[in-house]
């Protein structure tokens, strides 16, 4: 990373992390000087503009920074394409909130996302004229929207805290956090770390509790295959064809009444002859509704 991506004043000591060490030619190996952040909006715009640097985010994700939630605005929340959702904190060492307050600040967030409505949680990401999460048109967005929203219901986040520098204190706090939680949330905390020499500046995250929130992850993949919008219609495409556009007229009333499609636990396959029932009884029950006019046979 170069110099001018960050900028930032070197701190009076030396690390003592003994991971990275600089020699010019044939001089002895020595440590780089640590630098310092020149505030927590420096780190906020680090993470923003790189999401991968966000342990399990990956460069598909979409960031918004100061998303408000109603006690504060929280530093980051960042969308992945599979419409998993993280809640960043930024915090640096010599605010006196990075020992308790940031985790209790963490999890007020989470809370006021939890079981938001999906087409609030749009309209505060577009506050201040920031593009649509979702696109013009909702098809072909129905599935996304649909993992987003999903996700905001169950409360299923994965909440980081970004220092510059962590304490015993708070990586106990993270280690408990996840062992006492359940597998729908999991808390990181990354420590991430400015080295320069010379022109050169370095950039190493060290991450506390990502084992454990990994293990709690692939349980939760193992124990729940939700089957998603795009699933059904696979497989109605596979086993009832030409019944995929009942499905997409389900799907387009649905969101039009703000109403979430959440599937359940794909370990067996549905029956052919059970759908094609449930398919003729949802037909019959949408021609008697008061939404059915338009409807094609």
């Amino acid at each position: 990373m170069s110099k001018g991506a960050c900028t930032g004043r070197p701190e009076r000591r030396l690390t003592g992390m003994g991971e990275i060490l600089i020699r010019r030619g044939d001089n002895a190996w020595q440590e780089p000087p640590r630098w310092a952040y020149d505030d927590e909006s420096d780190l906020q715009q680090l993470l923003a503009r790189h999401p991968p640097l966000i342990p399990g985010v990956t460069s598909e994700a979409t960031t918004r920074t100061e998303f408000n939630t109603d006690v504060g605005p929280a530093d980051i929340v960042v969308v992945e394409a599979n419409g998993d959702l993280t809640i960043v904190e930024c915090k640096l060492a010599k605010n006196p909130q990075v020992r308790r307050e940031i985790l209790g600040q963490l999890i007020d967030y989470a809370g006021r996302l939890w079981q938001m409505d999906i087409h609030e949680f749009e309209k505060r990401w577009m506050a201040g004229n920031r593009p649509a999460l979702f696109g013009d048109s909702w098809f072909g967005n129905a599935d996304f929207r649909d993992l987003v929203a999903a996700n905001l219901v169950r409360g299923r986040f994965r909440l980081v805290l970004a220092v510059d520098e962590i304490n015993l204190d708070l990586k106990r706090m993270v280690e408990y956090a996840n062992v006492i939680t359940t597998a729908e949330t999991s808390l990181i905390a990354v420590e991430y770390i400015r080295f320069q020499y010379d022109d050169v500046e370095v950039l190493t995250p060290r991450t506390y509790g990502q084992d454990i929130a990994d293990a709690k992850e692939s349980r939760l993949k193992r124990s729940k295959n939700i089957w998603t919008s795009v699933d059904y219609r696979n497989w109605l495409k596979d086993n009832e064809p030409g019944s995929e556009a009942v499905f997409d007229e389900l799907s387009e009333r649905l969101h039009n009444l703000a109403i979430v499609f959440e599937g359940g636990p794909g370990i067996r396959r549905p029956r052919a002859h059970s759908v094609s029932r449930r398919r003729t009884e949802l037909r019959d029950h949408l021609h008697c509704g008061q939404h059915s006019e338009g409807w094609s046979n």
